[in-house]
């Protein structure tokens, strides 16, 4: 049975989304397409470039997150480096390493980019501090110029969990008008369960299950 799901942000209930998945590959259920803020959208993204629950309890139960704590280097003092860098950076670490750490999880089930899995299959919620509004990924890429297809996953699951004041905003540049750019950070703190990404009207009683997990 092919479902549409959605996953909450929330840092640690990653671990419980495992526990759910186990129970619907049991009950043969297949996502098709998925959505996600922050750590739902690491859910996601690994769901859809083909990890089971069974692979994600691997990588979770493995992964080191202090090896995500990627101060940048300083020649001041411990506590006056870190104040500067959040204070000029809006951040105390640079989040390259969670990047790199999705990209290699991604590449290794042969995604790299949007155009690596089917259209329209995947959502990732982040939040464009700059213009106050949602973003979407990688569907509002095109009103930067950007093409959505060579746009790459992990960058944007990066952006949709770049909590404020602990990892560093993303700087996303508008192509079309040179020299402007937006923050982005986390999804949460503006759509925690984005939901509403698959409510809508076309959505019909007994067509396309949805489930969400928060």
């Amino acid at each position: 049975m092919k479902i549409d799901g959605v996953f909450a942000g929330g840092g640690v209930k990653a671990f419980s989304f495992v526990g759910a998945l186990q129970v619907m590959e049991e009950k043969s259920m297949e996502f098709e397409r998925v959505a996600g803020t922050s750590a739902g959208a690491i859910v996601a993204a690994l769901i859809k470039a083909g990890y089971t629950s069974a692979d994600l309890f691997e990588i979770l139960d493995t992964l080191n997150i202090e090896v995500f704590k990627d101060e940048r280097m300083s020649w001041l003092p411990f506590t006056v480096a870190k104040w500067l860098h959040m204070y000029f950076k809006l951040g105390l670490y640079k989040g390259d390493e969670l990047e790199a750490w999705l990209r290699t999880a991604l590449e290794a089930k042969g995604v790299s980019t949007f155009a690596d899995l089917p259209k329209g299959s995947i959502k990732i919620v982040a939040s464009d501090l700059t213009r106050g509004r949602i973003l979407v990924l990688p569907d509002d890429l095109p009103q930067f110029g950007i093409l959505p297809e060579k746009f790459s996953v992990a960058r944007a699951v990066r952006m949709s969990c770049s909590i404020p004041f602990f990892f560093e905003p993303v700087k996303l540049y508008d192509r079309r008008n040179r020299g402007q750019f937006s923050y982005i950070v986390d999804g949460g703190l503006l759509s925690n369960f984005p939901l509403w990404l698959f409510v809508d009207k076309k959505r019909k009683k007994g067509e396309d299950l949805l489930l969400a997990l928060n």
